[in-house]
């Protein structure tokens, strides 16, 4: 192997070790159940970002017929 190629080896392996440690630990967690929102009108909804076609165009001029989806995650620990 060149030295370049184990130069860059071997800083890979760095960075993929420094990002390996334990997350910190989680506090002030609910003990029942609860709800986390993970996202919202993101890579999908409606319009679609950018999209010109005619089933869009009639939504980006009235935005009352926007619809905007949402990521829920129901956690029970």
């Amino acid at each position: 192997m060149t030295r370049p190629a184990l130069l860059t080896t071997a800083v890979i392996l760095g960075l993929l070790a420094a990002g390996c440690e334990a997350p910190p630990p989680a506090t002030n967690l609910p003990d029942g159940p609860f709800l986390v929102v993970l996202g919202i009108a993101q890579d999908a909804g409606y319009p679609q970002a950018g999209c010109q076609k005619a089933c869009c165009a009639e939504v980006w001029d009235h935005p009352q017929q926007r619809r905007a989806p949402a990521c829920l995650a129901i956690v029970d620990p």
